[in-house]
């Protein structure tokens, strides 16, 4: 679940934030690494392995994800929300950790809040000028689920560092998104579709 919240708020510029990445003197495009869209499928496989077995017994969900976002398509996510998106490409990641103990109840109990441990995402970012940038922000996901479908969420931003501009814009989408819930509908429509959806499709090796 936690890997649809950040895909759904970083595909609207709301974490797709970071460095620029220059060589030779000029800013190159951030281009889709060759093994990301794996990495995304193994954690998509292991979280839905979770969803349709329902076993409460076993590790945590591990796994990294990694994804690359062309600036048209940030930018374009961001408008419709009235947030505007001023960098170029942006790529980001994050390592994730949750224990199993806190993700299955949020099926099972007539209600329950899944507060996700402190993940970490790291971004990179393109930008239009020659100067390199790096961010880094902690957030603590907050879901809540009724009878197993998410019905509000938070992002809960916590620490940030890198560029100032960079961390202005962060602070501003987070305030827009934890304050007046822009995003939320869409980023709650995308989990209760993956989860009720395509989990058991992606299990059964549908997808």
């Amino acid at each position: 679940m936690y890997s649809a919240v950040i895909s759904s708020f970083a595909t609207r510029g709301a974490l797709a934030l970071a460095a620029l990445t220059i060589a030779n003197g000029h800013v190159l495009a951030l281009d889709v690494l060759p093994d990301e869209r794996a990495g995304r499928q193994a954690c998509e496989r292991a979280l839905c392995e979770m969803v349709v077995k329902r076993e409460a017994a076993g590790g945590p969900l591990t796994c990294n994800m990694v994804k690359t976002w062309d600036r048209d398509k940030i930018k374009k996510g961001g408008e419709s929300g009235k947030l505007s998106w001023g960098f170029g490409d942006a790529r980001c990641s994050v390592a994730i950790n949750i224990p199993r103990d806190q993700l299955m109840p949020a099926l099972a109990e007539p209600k329950y809040t899944l507060n996700v441990p402190t993940q970490t995402v790291k971004c990179e970012i393109e930008g239009s000028d020659a100067a390199v940038t790096t961010i880094s922000v902690e957030a603590n996901p907050k879901i809540e689920f009724v009878a197993g479908k998410a019905d509000k969420l938070w992002l809960n931003v916590g620490k940030v560092e890198g560029d100032t501009i960079a961390t202005k814009f962060i602070w501003a989408a987070t305030k827009l998104i934890d304050g007046v819930g822009l995003f939320h509908t869409a980023a709650i429509t995308e989990i209760n579709s993956f989860v009720h959806e395509k989990c058991p499709e992606i299990h059964a090796g549908k997808q």
